[in-house]
């Protein structure tokens, strides 16, 4: 079913365009699961990225709240469907933070529209992007942001992942880092290139599915577009190589156990060229097809 409703929102809502009035507010959340059920896996929602509409993604249990209150509040304001999606898998009791809870969506929706009205003042009444919109929004519900960057500043090695895979507590004392995108479409790309330390060699993709030829392949082609237009500018000291890391076990699962991700990182540490890594095969663990419960 989720494989049929880009088309479906496309024949309603044309792609990258605002409804005049009348006009009904469309949030759509999506729950995926990485453990092995491909109906709902990642690729799923990747059908969506080419529409030009909103996509956002939560880490944890608060998260989603949150995001289900800002996808609602962006799709009112910007007049177009947002896509809200989030991994199962890090929606247990593991992952979940104690927090305040969030306020209206009016006073969300009121802020944005004083940062909005003031960004408009700063380009002399020019219109701004769908993206900077989405940054504005983010900003607006104050928990969040469209990016986050977490470890050492001069790191050699950063994780990357929508939403959050939650390594980021064993990367301590090891020149890495990790940086999760909380906005997917559209990419942000200059929160991103604000974020990324210049020192980075190898940014390792964490995804569920690896099929660079394949609808998955776009957030692999996202950085790869990054490197290939910013590595020679002054973004970075060297050109990073591009890690697409994949597994048919659930990889927040995996490496949140120490053991399995030091010896993780002791591998992809090394990596020197771009390519394609099998978690399960570092490990040494059988296919998860061939496993009978």
């Amino acid at each position: 079913m989720i494989k049929s409703l880009p088309s479906l929102l496309k024949e309603l809502y044309g792609s990258e365009s605002t409804k005049p009035e009348p006009y009904v507010s469309l949030s759509l959340i999506i729950g995926i699961e990485s453990n092995g059920v491909h109906s709902l896996d990642v690729s799923g929602v990747y059908g969506f990225e080419k529409l030009g509409f909103p996509m956002i993604s939560a880490s944890n249990v608060q998260e989603c709240f949150d995001y289900t209150q800002i996808a609602s509040v962006a799709a009112e304001v910007l007049r177009m469907p947002v896509i809200h999606y989030f991994d199962a898998d890090n929606l247990n009791f593991g992952t979940f933070y104690r927090a305040n809870i969030s306020e209206p969506s009016k006073c969300i929706s009121e802020r944005y529209q004083t940062y909005y009205k003031q960004a408009i003042k700063n380009k002399d009444g020019s219109d701004i992007t769908l993206s900077e919109k989405m940054d504005l929004i983010m900003r607006a519900s104050y928990r969040t942001s469209t990016v986050d960057y977490e470890g050492s500043p001069i790191a050699e090695t950063v994780f990357v992942s929508i939403g959050d895979y939650d390594i980021f507590k064993y990367l301590d004392n090891t020149p890495t880092g990790c940086l999760s995108l909380h906005v997917f479409r559209p990419f942000p790309l200059d929160a991103i290139l604000k974020k990324l330390p210049r020192t980075v060699k190898r940014l390792v993709i964490l995804d569920q599915v690896c099929d660079l030829e394949g609808v998955s392949a776009s957030f692999y082609n996202d950085f790869k577009g990054l490197v290939n237009d910013y590595a020679l500018a002054e973004n970075f000291d060297s050109i990073p190589y591009i890690v697409e890391l994949e597994s048919s076990y659930s990889i927040p699962i995996i490496l949140s156990h120490p053991p399995y991700f030091w010896k993780f990182f002791s591998h992809i540490s090394t990596v020197k060229s771009a390519s394609e890594i099998r978690l399960d095969k570092i490990l040494n663990f059988p296919d998860k097809e061939t496993i009978e419960y």
